[in-house]
């Protein structure tokens, strides 16, 4: 070795011992002490924390309601109603929603489409574009019988056609639903490059939150299959192919993951429910939030949204909807005469969380690795 690589050597050494070795030592002790003391709650803390755990689930609040039926020949076809009114205006409230029940849709069949005068979609596809058909993919048995079921609900409704010689050919996806059902979509992926933006302006979520908290009656609403009751421009079906085990199908409606299907639809239900929306209504997309903050003009503004949806043809989906409530979810949050509260979904995780018993859960904790 050579003096220089010598000299180089007993520098470093020098840089890197401690100035001070014996508060070195001093400092190691300390943090292996913070480690065998990591658990800092005494024995009555750990027995209080899991009631205080529950006492704020005691105060998280879910809607009373109740199942009424359309008709009485049909007991199984329901609407939700809140429990929390006075009893005549429950009974008025009834009596309202069974005079419009063609509002409501609870299958495809039921579903003509919004008048064709108010919204078409369209695609616009650029020709310079290539033609991209996507090789067939293979599903699970349980998956080919839920497309099978859905492609014959769809073309007895008359949302999709069959077709021999398309220019795109796009695959499915089946995405599982929380109610363990399956929900068909299709993987547009190419035809969405070719189609250019529709830079809609939609509302902010902050805003509709804010101003959807602290009214005393709220009626929440949620558009049947809101997509497909939007028909398609005839000349731009062919475009939306998609691919089966045993045939080739067309949309005819506006389909899930297509390009500007959100602005197209929340233009429709801006252009249908315009006198309302900014005075009792409060709508993102296929979330409407119908609200009234005195009691008494409940029924006459929500009869008069009655009258817009029958007009229109936009139907409603009786199992998301709930009336006369004081208390319910949009858009991810609890809504209240109260306030914005804490969703449950939300905080499930929070409330279950054991406290740290170790240095290495708080390390966990912490994000500190």
């Amino acid at each position: 070795m050579s003096d220089d690589q010598k000299c180089t050597c007993v520098c470093y050494q020098e840089s890197v011992r401690p100035a001070n070795p014996g508060a070195a030592n001093q400092e190691s002790r300390r943090k292996r002490k913070r480690k065998s003391e990591v658990n800092t709650m005494t024995k009555s803390e750990e027995d209080n924390y899991p009631k205080e755990r529950e006492s704020f689930k005691r105060e998280t609040r879910h809607e009373n309601v109740e199942c009424v039926p359309f008709t009485i020949k049909e007991p199984t076809k329901t609407f939700r109603v809140g429990r929390n009114l006075e009893r005549q205006h429950t009974s008025k409230l009834v009596e309202l929603i069974r005079e419009f029940i063609d509002v409501f849709a609870r299958v495809t069949e039921d579903m003509p489409g919004v008048n064709k005068d108010i919204a078409l979609h369209r695609l616009h596809v650029d020709p310079l574009f290539i033609l991209v058909k996507q090789w067939k993919r293979t599903f699970s048995e349980e998956k080919n019988l839920a497309i099978r079921e859905e492609v014959a609900s769809l073309l007895k409704a008359g949302a999709i056609r069959e077709l021999q010689f398309p220019s795109w050919i796009a695959n499915l996806v089946l995405v599982e639903k929380p109610n363990n059902k399956w929900r068909m979509c299709i993987y547009f992926k190419n035809l969405n490059k070719a189609c250019p933006k529709y830079f809609y302006p939609l509302p902010w979520l902050g805003r509709l939150v804010d101003g959807s908290a602290g009214h005393e009656v709220c009626d929440f609403m949620d558009a049947s299959r809101g997509y497909h009751q939007i028909r398609m421009l005839p000349k731009d079906e062919e475009e939306t192919t998609f691919i089966t085990d045993y045939d080739l199908y067309c949309k005819r409606v506006m389909p899930f993951g297509l390009k500007n299907v959100v602005a197209t639809y929340q233009w429709m239900v801006y252009t249908i429910l315009e006198p309302q929306i900014g005075h009792n209504m409060k709508i993102y997309v296929d979330d409407m939030l119908f609200k009234i903050k005195v009691r008494s003009e409940h029924l006459e503004n929500l009869k008069e949204t009655f009258v817009w949806l029958k007009l229109n043809r936009l139907k409603l989906n009786p199992e998301k909807c709930s009336f006369g409530v004081t208390f319910g979810k949009f858009l991810g949050y609890m809504m209240s005469e109260r306030g914005i509260e804490p969703n449950p979904d939300k905080i499930k995780a929070l409330l279950e969380m054991k406290p740290p018993n170790s240095y290495k859960d708080i390390q966990k904790l912490t994000d500190v690795w």
